[in-house]
């Protein structure tokens, strides 16, 4: 299959379907640093590709991927067990360093 050429972005969070301002999903809690404002992102793509606006977006990468598990493990004070996790930029999808591992 060709890769397609027109501009597009990969965004993956730890949150559940429509939960990206949220940081966590059932019981585990990823930081503040794992919720993001969606709709901040939305109108300068849209604005950048459909009204020609110079916003900027086309010079960040192309993949952000938040990876779990940075940090200490714990209970937070409202039970959760605390993951933590950082976000990483990448230049494609999947990385070109990843390897396939059967299952």
């Amino acid at each position: 299959m060709k890769a397609k050429r027109s501009p597009q972005r990969l965004v993956i969070g730890p949150w559940t379907h429509g939960g990206q301002a949220y940081s966590l999903s059932g019981i585990a809690e990823f930081g503040p640093e794992a919720a993001i404002d969606l709709n901040a992102l939305r109108p300068r793509w849209y604005d950048r590709w459909l009204k020609g606006i110079d916003t900027g977006i086309e010079k960040e990468a192309p993949v952000r991927i938040f990876v779990i598990g940075a940090g200490e493990p714990h209970k937070t004070p409202e039970g959760r067990l605390y993951v933590g996790g950082r976000w990483r930029d990448e230049k494609e999808w999947p990385p070109a360093r990843a390897v396939s591992t059967p299952y």
